[in-house]
């Protein structure tokens, strides 16, 4: 049952995931199968967070790490989830529990502990603007597991892609929802993961569209989800949507007076952005110092 419903839920089959969830819940506690019953409690809570359900997820994790004398592995699930969880909710401490439990899962030396922790880390740097930070522990997948479960390898390439790298994994390679995200079909991506009832992930497919009506879309559904940190980062790329919808609407108009005034014709920004260039600066650089999105800087 244990096996079964890992299997289901790192296919992102939400339906056969519950189907044994329920099954070896049932079993468990019938037997007092207690050690794998907490296990698989953990496993619940990250279903329940897959579909969106963060409160309740938040919930069943607590119940089990109330519990004592469990294994550190028994826990893990749960105490992985609770911590992502954390991050989603805009608690301050969800950070902080995952750096926690990096060494504690690095030890077992078993991707499918190390894994989800890594992409949690790369997804709260994302929310946190740390584009660089995101796409650090999302290129440590697919260097230390690069041959693990598909979706593993997938997840690390979407979220390299949403830190502005470029994934190298072939298209074809990947899973229909992480394929067409990466494609640059940010819609019908999002239309994927909604038919897979992922939610969070259809949201972040959103934020991929660069249309302010995407972006709203995907604040609108982070705020619905009880996820205000994530709704800040979708309100944060809006702002910046505006801002090159301005300018470009503005060098239709004429161009601005510090550029009129400038021998090459650049705006102040665009002068920053160049002394940072001749100082070596990548374009991952300059955006983390300014606050920006590696696309912006690359068409400043």
């Amino acid at each position: 049952y244990t096996n079964m419903a890992e299997y289901g839920l790192s296919i992102r089959d939400l339906g056969l995931a519950q189907t044994y969830l329920e099954a070896g819940i049932a079993f468990d506690t019938e037997h007092d199968l207690d050690s794998w019953l907490y296990y698989l409690l953990g496993c619940q809570a990250r279903f329940l967070m897959m579909r969106g359900a963060l409160h309740e997820a938040a919930a069943l994790c607590d119940r089990v790490l109330a519990v004592p004398s469990l294994t550190l592995v028994m826990t893990m699930p749960a105490a992985t989830v609770l911590a992502q969880v954390d991050v989603r909710l805009g608690r301050d401490d969800g950070s902080a529990r995952l750096q926690a439990l990096l060494p504690q899962v690095v030890a077992t030396g078993e991707a499918q502990r190390i894994v989800p922790v890594l992409i949690a880390l790369a997804e709260a740097a994302w929310q946190a603007g740390d584009l660089a930070g995101c796409a650090h522990h999302a290129r440590r997948v697919l260097d230390e597991f690069g041959a693990s479960q598909p979706w593993d390898v997938a997840e690390a390439c979407v979220w390299l892609f949403r830190a502005g790298q470029t994934p190298p994994v072939p298209l074809a390679h990947l899973p229909e929802p992480v394929a067409l995200e990466c494609g640059g079909q940010a819609d019908a991506a999002a239309a994927a993961y909604a038919r897979m009832g992922l939610p969070f992930e259809q949201a972040l497919a959103l934020c991929g569209t660069g249309e302010m009506a995407g972006l709203h879309a995907a604040e609108t559904m982070f705020l619905a989800l009880s996820c205000p940190t994530a709704a800040a980062r979708a309100r944060s790329l809006n702002r910046d949507r505006a801002v090159v919808d301005g300018a470009m609407s503005a060098r239709r108009r004429g161009p601005y007076r510090s550029a009129r005034h400038h021998p090459l014709g650049l705006t102040a920004r665009e002068q920053q952005i160049l002394a940072m260039i001749a100082e070596g600066d990548t374009n991952e650089e300059i955006a983390a110092r300014l606050g920006r999105s590696p696309r912006t800087i690359q068409h400043p």
